[in-house]
């Protein structure tokens, strides 16, 4: 099996944990078993689930002690990640997205694997911003999202911006709009146009090709790979806006916008509380793939919120002590991991959620034979 650079990670990001992982024996029948011998379990994909990825590896070091596992993560984008495990045979050992896999790719899945998606923790698309002369927080509404993206609103000091007294600094801010995306395939992508789509203006209704990891489309703007290039972009440009994940946009310190909810009560700001308010909204279906949660309607719903998930093998192609590794890990980042995930920007699954995404692991196999039995 073949990979590249084990880690990625931009350089508004503090440097991620080493990913040399030190584990011990579980007692806990309920718990996965770990193999006796070292491991190295490597993915790649989307940047919006990897500063918590990284983030999990390192405690997942203090956890456990007795042999070396390496755990890595190239932060590459989502298409990447998917074409990875599309590939045959396999480049990765699993992969990560902010979206679920599409039918189309499924079918593309050419090595006789079947892909199981396992939600990982709950994140958010934010809008961050650099404008000096305005003060306090920006809010935008549905249509102005659209038309900013789109290039209607050419300025900041647009009077569709201040709307019901709204963004009152506003007026005096005679700087140019510089819209900032991704140039790469990415899962933000993704979440972000299929929200111009669902909730802005006739504009972006009107396009068909919505949604996708690669969008090549952009009326205006700047494309950047990767979040952490949006980021740098944004804080570099004064008068810009780019849509990114969360941390990012905080390490960077962008202004992030709220934004109007989908039955339009409310402007809101991306925290842990008002993304798991409108994943509340969400239909989980069987598979788990879980669609974005665009424009979730109630007070207290960030609008641009969205699972995020490992795509793993249900047919593990290395070893059964292989495929032990990458379940225990998973295993702990969906129970003792969740407790990090505020702190990091993101929130923690619904326990209904988390059940089922521990019920996908006991799934998987080698040889035909299931890898763990409780």
């Amino acid at each position: 099996m073949s990979f590249g650079r084990s880690v990625r990670v931009g350089a508004t990001l503090a440097v991620a944990l080493a990913a040399v992982v030190a584990v011990a024996p579980i007692v806990n029948a309920e718990t996965p078993p770990l193999p006796a011998q070292s491991q190295t379990i490597r993915g790649q994909g989307g940047d919006t689930p990897g500063p918590i990825f990284n983030y999990w590896f390192g405690k997942y070091k203090n956890a456990y002690s007795s042999s070396n596992t390496t755990l890595t993560y190239t932060m590459n984008g989502a298409g990447a990640g998917v074409k990875a495990m599309q590939a045959n045979p396999p480049q990765t050992d699993y992969a990560g997205a902010p979206t679920p896999m599409t039918d189309a790719d499924l079918a593309g899945v050419t090595n006789g694997r079947t892909i199981l998606h396992v939600p990982s923790a709950l994140g958010a698309i934010v809008l961050g911003i650099k404008l000096s002369c305005a003060s306090g927080s920006i809010t935008l509404t549905a249509e102005n999202v659209g038309d900013l993206f789109s290039g209607a609103i050419t300025n900041w000091n647009d009077a569709r911006l201040r709307t019901s007294g709204r963004n009152p600094s506003l007026a005096s801010c005679n700087v140019h709009v510089t819209t900032v995306h991704r140039s790469d395939s990415s899962g933000a992508t993704y979440v972000f146009t299929e929200y111009l789509k669902q909730e802005t203006t006739s504009y972006w209704a009107n396009k068909s090709s919505l949604p996708t990891r690669q969008y090549n489309s952009w009326p205006v703007g700047i494309g950047e790979p990767h979040s952490s290039a949006v980021a740098l972009k944004v804080k570099q440009t004064n008068g810009a806006i780019g849509f990114l994940e969360t941390s990012y946009a905080k390490s960077a310190g962008l202004k992030k916008a709220k934004i109007q909810n989908g039955d339009h009560t409310a402007f809101v700001a991306a925290t842990a509380a008002t993304v798991t308010a409108a994943a509340k909204t969400a239909s989980v279906p069987s598979d788990l793939r879980i669609q974005p949660i665009i424009g979730a309607p109630g007070a207290n719903s960030y609008p641009l919120s969205t699972y995020m998930y490992w795509y793993v093998f249900q047919q593990e192609p290395t070893s059964a002590a292989h495929g032990k590794t990458l379940i225990s890990y998973i295993y702990w980042a969906l129970t003792t991991g969740q407790q990090y995930a505020s702190a990091l920007g993101y929130a923690k699954l619904p326990s209904s959620v988390k059940t089922l995404a521990i019920n996908q692991l006991k799934k998987i196999t080698y040889n035909g034979t299931q890898i763990w039995t409780p």
